[in-house]
């Protein structure tokens, strides 16, 4: 299993390990922050997994989509708070763009097959 089939999940891999490099000098005081970001991008490959698997389909589509939404608030805290550059910002907000118009598509696909 060295390969995902599924573009998405290759798509989120491939945006933790950017995202995780440009978040290695965290202040200390915002290290709970970086601890959000990581941990939440991690759950949305585990939804991905799960959906693909073919368990809870959509419910895991859909909790995937909101916490796309909630890496892309604590990325913006990062920037506000000045802990990341504008450009950092808007590199990763990019990624996650694409991805939620991945997962949104996976999910119009599973709704026209029912």
């Amino acid at each position: 299993m060295d390969e995902d089939k599924l573009l998405i999940i290759t798509r989120l891999k491939k945006t933790y390990e950017y995202t995780l490099k440009s978040l290695e000098n965290y202040p200390h005081k915002y290290l709970e922050l970086k601890k959000h970001i990581d941990t939440t991008i991690l759950e949305m490959i585990e939804l991905c997994y799960i959906a693909n698997y073919g368990c809870k389909v959509e419910e895991n589509k859909i909790l995937a989509i909101s916490k796309l939404s909630m890496v892309d608030y604590y990325l913006k805290l990062s920037y506000k708070n000045e802990i990341i550059s504008k450009k950092k910002y808007e590199s990763i907000s990019k990624h996650l763009l694409e991805i939620q118009l991945m997962l949104k598509s996976w999910l119009n696909i599973n709704e026209k097959s029912e």
